[in-house]
This record gives structure tokens, sequence and C-alpha cells, in this order.
């Protein structure tokens, strides 16, 4: 945080100091009950970036600024949920990692791999195939 960011937050808080500690003691709580490891951490970045938005000349019309820090907050919030899902959902499984198991695939993706090497044709091939017989039919009905 800059010292102008840090000027036009105090500001915005006005003179009184246990103001910003009081909207910190709340934010921390808020992060605490759901359920982050380093809630002083985010109640810290919370703050740079409302201070951030006060250097822009943003103003607080509210005479109460912890719904400002709280909508932020709930952004924050937001931003790191996501990075935790995107985090789990492109790590693959402990057992893949590991070594000791192979991804399993979708059944019908395992039937067509054993299909295709113990024919020897590729899976586009043998499509057009079943195509073609479906809509030439039997001998007896072609004329």
């Amino acid at each position: 945080m800059t010292p102008e960011e840090l000027e036009a937050l105090l500001a915005a808080l006005g003179p009184n100091r246990e103001k910003y500690e009081a909207v910190r003691r709340k934010l921390v709580r808020l992060f605490e009950w759901r359920g982050f490891a380093s809630p002083e951490d985010l109640a810290n970045e919370t703050f740079k970036r409302v201070a951030r938005r006060m250097a822009q000349r943003v103003g607080l019309r509210s005479t109460d600024p912890f719904g400002y820090f709280c909508g932020v907050a709930h952004l924050l919030y937001k931003e790191a949920v996501r990075r935790k899902a995107r985090e789990h959902y492109s790590r693959p499984p402990e057992s893949v990692r590991n070594g000791s198991a192979s991804p399993r695939l979708p059944a019908s993706l395992r039937k067509r791999q054993r299909l295709t090497a113990s024919s020897g044709v590729s899976p586009e091939m043998t499509a057009s195939r079943r195509a073609f017989r479906r809509h030439s039919g039997p001998a007896s009905t072609r004329r």
C-alpha cells in the first residue's frame, strides 16, 4: 500500500483510528467464520483494495464504511473460493500422482479402444461401415 493510498483510506475512515481497528477486527472475524486459514492476510488484502479505490477518488457515501469493506471482502472471498476450486479440479487424483493407478476412462471409451485394438481399424472407419450397413439394409429388400 502506497502512502497516498493509506492517506486516502484514513481520510475516508475519519480521524478516529479506533474505527480502522474495529473494521479490521470485524473483517478478521468474518474470514474466520468463513473458514479461511489466514484471515489476517485476507483482511489486509481487503484494506489494500479499498485503499487503492480511495486513492482513485472513489468516495464512501455511507457514514459507516464497514458496508463497503464487507462488499470488497465478499468479492475477495468469492475469488478465493474460485481459486481453490480451480486448483482442486486441475490436479489429478492422489492415486494417479503416485503412479499407483491409471486414470479410469468411461466405459464407452474403453469399449471403443478394445474394438479398435482388436480389429486394427480406426473408430471412424468402423462407424462409417456400421452406417453403410444400416442404410443399405439386407440384400433381400434391395431393388
